[in-house]
């Protein structure tokens, strides 16, 4: 014999204080506000872009007391209200979403426009009126017509339809039609050309690797200064790092892709004039980078020590920026070509090498009296007292072993 066992109502058990049990409908209330909100009137928002262009249409039918129509000679905009009168009317849900609002009686009409039919096999013996027309490619107009067609109510469609329509036709008015100008002929490129497209492929990857490495170092360069001079403010006496220290950062930095454009250089010397010498030596390449950190360090400590009042960190946030593109890009540019031209002598040797002005750059006085110097000997120096390029920053020249 069972015994049914009736377990009491549970309650609520708190320590020290009564259960607070809220009111549910003050907790609704409460819930409310992180309801998600509904669409205006109650619709989803697909339902309201149907009504925004069934509007459209309906106010084209009052200004004009006629449903729009199609036709090549109409405007383009009456044939776009009539692609979307069509498809509205095609379409049961939209037609079902819009019956309240038809007061007009557009969408009780048969659709503007045909619809193709399937294309059918021409039977044999048809005559020439009844086998069908090739179709011809939709203009430029109709093309934009026909792409409506994929949005029922065509609203966004249409709007950027006619904001280029409008555009087209104030540029119609306010100057005469564009007549696209012939293209010129590639230039043939020279020989010289061809030679300066060579060496600038040589270097290309070399440099890349310069400047990303010069900019990593820029950033450590950044972080080091920003928490030397986190608080100071006014005059900066010894906060700044050692001037050494700081130009070794940027120097073992650029050393080893400083080694990698020489290296180039050795190689493009060999692919010209089969010539090949011994590697660049690293105290030569050291002093490359040593004359990049130095520009780079000296120009930001001066930047730094310009300003003599105001927030420190502001200001070497400000010197940084300046420093963080183009400028140091230019700099980088000229230490690669530098390094890259040490392996061409080096690899040419005891052999004669010719200076060679950028074709595409006014040259300056000493690059052009360089380029009238004719040959000289590997190393030896040309009439502006330089053996190689660059002369002067930003200079593209090169010199070629013969």
């Amino acid at each position: 014999m069972s015994t049914a066992i009736t377990t009491p109502p549970s309650t609520p058990v708190s320590i020290g204080t009564a259960p607070v049990i809220p009111d549910l409908d003050e907790l609704a209330a409460e819930l409310s506000e992180f309801a998600a909100p509904e669409a205006k009137g109650g619709r989803p928002p697909r339902d309201e872009r149907v009504i925004a262009g069934f509007e459209e249409v309906q106010r084209f039918v009052e200004k004009h007391g006629r449903a729009p129509q199609h036709g090549e000679d109409l405007d383009i905009f009456e044939r776009l209200y009539a692609v979307r009168l069509d498809r509205l009317r095609a379409l049961e849900e939209c037609r079902s979403v819009l019956a309240s609002l038809d007061h007009q009686g557009l969408l009780a009409g048969t659709p503007l426009r045909e619809v193709p039919e399937a294309k059918v096999t021409d039977p044999a013996g048809a005559t020439d009126a009844a086998r069908p027309r090739p179709r011809r490619a939709p203009k430029a107009a109709e093309a934009e017509v026909l792409a409506v067609e994929d949005d029922p109510s065509g609203t966004d469609v249409v709007n950027e339809i006619f904001a280029r329509l409008r555009k087209a036709t104030l540029e119609e008015r306010g100057a005469s039609a564009h007549v696209p100008k012939k293209a010129a002929a590639p230039k043939q490129a020279s020989p010289t050309g061809e030679l300066f497209a060579r060496r600038d492929a040589a270097v290309e990857e070399p440099l890349a690797v310069l400047t990303r490495k010069v900019k990593r170092a820029l950033q450590d360069d950044q972080n080091v200064m920003l928490e030397r001079l986190r608080d100071v403010k006014g005059m900066i006496t010894t906060e700044l790092e050692d001037e050494h220290a700081q130009r070794a950062r940027y120097g073992e930095a650029a050393v080893d892709a400083l080694g990698d454009a020489a290296a180039a250089g050795a190689r493009f010397a060999f692919d010209e004039a089969g010539v090949s010498g011994p590697p660049v030596s690293r105290a030569a390449l050291h002093d490359c980078a040593a004359d990049l950190a130095v520009t780079i360090v000296l120009a930001l400590r001066k930047r730094i020590l310009t300003d003599g009042a105001g927030d420190g960190v502001e200001r070497a946030n400000t010197a940084y920026k300046e420093w963080r593109g183009a400028r140091v890009e230019r700099l980088c540019t000229d230490a690669a070509r530098r390094a890259f031209h040490l392996g061409v002598l080096t690899a040419a040797q005891g052999r004669a090498v010719r200076f060679y002005a950028a074709p595409n750059d006014a040259p300056c006085d000493a690059c052009a009296l360089d380029a009238r110097a004719g040959e000289r000997l590997a190393g030896a120096s040309f009439p502006s007292g330089s053996a190689q390029p660059p002369l002067h920053a930003g200079c593209a020249c090169a010199v070629v072993p013969v």
